[in-house]
């Protein structure tokens, strides 16, 4: 049987030193050598930023998400946690709330839920490591139900948690939303503003037109657009919740509801 582990190499993305990093440090010390800077400043600085820069790429290879016959191990830089396989209740693929405002974060990673419904984020499981994520993951949920045991059953009191903890992280998720999308409404604003300003379309305005191109729409604009899409996303997310209630409940009223063949045949007898 596969036991599956994920890690990132040295050669990952996101651990080299970037050239205009190099550049800025060099041209820092050049200008402390030039303002008298004593010599074990020079000296130490380099020595202090390449032993921090080691330690940064040990410490990113050791986290890891490790996988076995006893269960799943969420390694750290400084340390893990272990979770057996018939204390997991949920394996999860969950939007990452960052990426609404900065395109270089992952866009989903994956949470383990234990028994007591706490969140065990898996590293280096989500959308920038891995290709096919969502396929990475329904074999690790295949493992998990072959490894749990004939026995398991999903707790109450975990669920209810995971339930809580899935609805704050859509609420987060719009929010973040709406702030990004009112952060480009204010570029915007600001960008039409002084193009109006710059072309005189703002002389000699006076009435409703004047408040209406005033300065404080820069700020207003961007609110209303964000507590637009807020609200749109909130409203999205409970039809969607609403949804999924009724679906998950259609088999049992189906399964509850006896069928006209049988009422015959009792009716007959």
């Amino acid at each position: 049987m596969h036991y599956p582990e994920y890690r990132v190499g040295m050669g990952a993305r996101g651990l080299g030193l970037p050239g205009l990093g190099l550049v800025g440090i060099t041209a820092g010390l050049a200008q402390l050598a030039r303002t008298g800077a004593p010599l074990w400043v020079l000296l130490g600085l380099p020595v202090l930023l390449v032993v921090l820069y080691a330690l940064t790429r040990v410490a990113f290879r050791r986290s890891a998400t490790l996988t076995g016959p006893e269960g799943v191990e969420a390694r750290g830089p400084f340390g893990g946690r272990f979770v057996a396989w018939r204390d997991v209740q949920a394996i999860e693929v969950e939007g990452n709330p960052a990426a609404a405002v900065d395109a270089g974060v992952a866009r989903e990673f994956v949470h383990l839920y234990d028994r007591q419904g706490h969140q065990v984020l898996l590293p280096h499981v989500n959308s920038r490591n891995l290709f096919a994520l969502h396929e990475d993951v329904r074999e690790l949920r295949a493992l998990w139900e072959l490894r749990r045991g004939p026995d398991w059953a999903a707790l109450p009191e975990a669920a209810a948690r995971i339930a809580r903890a899935r609805r704050s992280t859509d609420r987060n998720s719009a929010w973040l939303r709406g702030i990004a999308a009112g952060a480009g409404a204010m570029v915007v604003t600001a960008v039409a503003f002084v193009a109006l300003l710059l072309g005189g379309a703002l002389d000699d305005l006076d009435g409703p037109a004047a408040a209406l191109l005033s300065p404080v729409m820069i700020m207003v604009v961007p609110g209303v657009v964000c507590a637009a899409v807020v609200a749109v996303a909130e409203v999205l997310r409970r039809r969607g919740r609403d949804r999924e209630r009724h679906r998950r409940r259609r088999p049992l009223r189906q399964a509850a509801a006896p069928s006209r063949h049988h009422l015959r045949g009792c009716g007959g007898g």
